[in-house]
């Protein structure tokens, strides 16, 4: 389950979060799940960077 679901109302909120990531090889699809670090800005938004692949 990639969420909490709510006492009250018994919804399932979601625990996933998007980060703008620099990736050099452009090797992840969309939506694929992966491993980030935060690293030294790249450009104004870009201060990750892809540590690794698929979980």
């Amino acid at each position: 389950m990639l969420g909490k679901e709510d006492c009250r109302d018994r919804r399932v909120i979601p625990r996933t979060k998007r980060h703008l990531v620099s990736d050099r090889n452009n090797n992840p699809q969309v939506e694929s799940r992966v491993l980030i670090k935060d690293c030294v800005p790249i450009s104004e938004y870009k201060s990750w960077s892809i540590v690794g692949g698929k979980l």
